[in-house]
């Protein structure tokens, strides 16, 4: 195609019996799609499309319409269709502080959303937790006309509820890590309880080498392997080669920065000293709130006072 789009397909033989789950993953930088045969468990087809930069619902539509005109397959009746939605259109609201008729109010604290946004809401399967996000309304109008019924979700719920079913539920706090192409997700579980979810966009070196170190902090090294992720791996994996095993992490890695596009402006601006600062790791063991009465960042005790 002339989008710059790349493909990765896998195929298997398809079964005859029509008991297939087609699930497809949508988001503006790709769309992802996979074909399951239910009874037997076994993925029938797989494949991903890697768009070269973020675009607009629109043309997301269409190369949702041309990948499945092109393959029989999904030219079938399916059992079972899910969409899943993948933004940063969504936010978790205790279900004790719920109600539906303030769908918007929940998201446009942290998200950008039109009035003639359709927002919509999942509930995850523990905690009494709900998922408050803006759906694609023209791929789900498009799958409808399609398959007919179809249920919907958001990405981040997918990811939780997994969570929530590897989690061994021990007193101790454990943390993931998903990291993608262009951002990464931190889940804090404990006692099966949820402790922090939270996106993060990263763009560049020193964005992958910072959640790098959150890995190295939040995981054990005997968990690692089992708990990551290929791009968290790649994350993790790049953090040691540039600390290399070094008693002075926090050197290795200013020499890191002069090397990288932000660190060379900042020396060109006079102020490589900023990036022993940036470099610094375990300085605070505390979250900083920002106050808006004075401006400044504070602890959320001392944010507590304030407030009184």
């Amino acid at each position: 195609m002339e989008t710059g789009q790349r493909i990765f397909q896998t195929n298997n033989n398809t079964d005859s019996t029509l008991q297939n789950k087609l699930s497809i993953q949508v988001s503006l930088s790709g769309l992802s799609f996979c074909v399951l045969n239910k009874p037997s468990k076994r993925i029938l087809h797989h494949s991903y499309i890697a768009f070269n930069k973020i675009v607009p619902p629109i043309e997301v539509l269409k190369q949702l319409k041309e990948h499945l005109s092109s393959n029989k397959l999904f030219q079938q009746d399916f059992k079972d269709v899910t969409v899943i939605h993948d933004n940063a259109l969504a936010t978790l609201v205790p279900k004790s502080l719920f109600n539906k008729n303030n769908l918007s109010d929940y998201l446009k604290f942290n998200s950008k959303i039109l009035n003639n946004d359709f927002i919509t809401f999942d509930e995850l399967s523990q905690n009494e937790i709900i998922n408050v996000y803006v759906p694609y309304v023209n791929i789900n109008n498009f799958i409808f006309d399609t398959y007919g019924t179809f249920e919907y979700n958001h990405y981040s719920t997918l990811l939780i509820n997994t969570l929530f079913e590897i989690h061994d539920g021990g007193a101790n706090a454990s943390m993931y890590v998903n990291i993608r192409s262009n951002h990464f997700e931190i889940v804090i579980l404990k006692n099966k309880e949820l402790i922090l979810f939270n996106s993060f966009e990263y763009k560049t070196e020193e964005d992958f080498l910072g959640a790098g170190s959150i890995i190295h902090a939040g995981v054990s090294e005997s968990s690692r392997n089992h708990l990551l992720d290929s791009e968290s791996e790649k994350a993790s994996t790049e953090f040691f080669r540039v600390v290399d095993g070094s008693s002075d992490a926090q050197s290795q890695l200013v020499e890191s920065f002069r090397q990288s596009l932000g660190g060379r402006n900042l020396i060109e601006l006079g102020m490589e000293s900023d990036l022993i600062l940036a470099a610094a790791m375990d300085q605070c063991c505390l979250v900083p709130c920002l106050c808006s009465k004075t401006g400044r960042l504070v602890s959320f005790d001392t944010l507590q006072c304030i407030r009184k």
